[in-house]
């Protein structure tokens, strides 16, 4: 196998299961099996592809979480009709995760777009009046995707701002942590116990790349940002009494402090 389809392979596995696994929607639970060792297959394929992929710049740790994260998410919930989307959608994520992992260039920027494309169509499905705020979490999940888009054909240096505003939107920095709150809080099944590692460790790869070429004025604006999201998530946690909005503000504190 050659080093440029090493990648596709990768994430084409999830993807091809999360299509396979609609053969079996009308048995919730052959359908949460099949997804569970679809997982469990990435996870053999990330170690034994490793060599044939190149290296991110923050090492491959990530490319073995991400399976994990998800076959642990599927494994947590319930055996239930009602989570059936959530299994199907935790493939498809994780292999459009792994595709930003490990293509290059144009790859990995398509492939955030269509992820975050995903993510608004399911916020979009799970909306209600009583939660305006999902609006919010669209806004900047739409926000994000045209930031990829931007950074794959601008040159720099709009190509990195375009970056680094991606990565705010993945990776939660304050203001652009709506859609980090809107899809733990509104999201179904196992999806926001792996979307809580997932865009974070999206958000971390592509800050890897453009941090260090950031501009000290900028490195320091965004120091600033992070110091305020912190807090903010930190006093916004203590108020909830919901477990869900309690993890979503607990976790925006912490990833703000990964900017510092």
């Amino acid at each position: 196998m050659t080093a440029a389809a090493a990648p596709w392979l990768l994430a084409g596995i999830p993807l091809a299961g999360a299509l396979l696994s609609l053969f079996a929607w009308a048995n919730a639970a052959r359908l949460r099996t099949s997804a569970v060792l679809v997982s469990a297959i990435t996870f053999g394929a990330a170690i034994g592809l490793t060599g044939r992929l190149a290296s991110p710049p923050e090492g491959a740790l990530l490319l073995y979480l991400l399976p994990v994260a998800a076959c642990v998410s599927l494994l947590g919930q319930p055996l239930h009709h009602d989570h059936r989307l959530s299994w199907v959608a935790t493939l498809l994520l994780l292999g459009l995760g792994l595709g930003v992992l490990a293509l290059p260039t144009i790859g990995g920027p398509l492939f955030l777009m269509l992820l975050l494309g995903c993510l608004i169509a399911l916020l979009y499905r799970y909306h209600t009046p009583l939660w305006p705020i999902s609006w919010l979490g669209i806004g900047t999940y739409g926000f994000g995707a045209m930031c990829a888009a931007v950074s794959m054909i601008a040159a720099r240096p709009f190509s990195a701002a375009a970056s680094l505003l991606a990565c705010a939107t993945l990776l939660p920095l304050v203001p652009f942590h709506e859609g980090h709150v809107t899809s733990i809080t509104r999201l179904p099944g196992s999806l926001p116990s792996f979307i809580v590692l997932l865009l974070p460790a999206l958000g971390l790869h592509g800050l890897a790349a453009v941090l260090p070429a950031t501009p000290g004025p900028i490195a320091w604006i965004v120091t600033l940002l992070a110091m305020a999201g912190s807090l903010y998530g930190a006093v916004k946690a203590l108020a909830q009494s919901r477990v869900r909005l309690l993890l979503a503000y607990g976790s925006l504190s912490f990833f703000s402090m990964v900017w510092w």
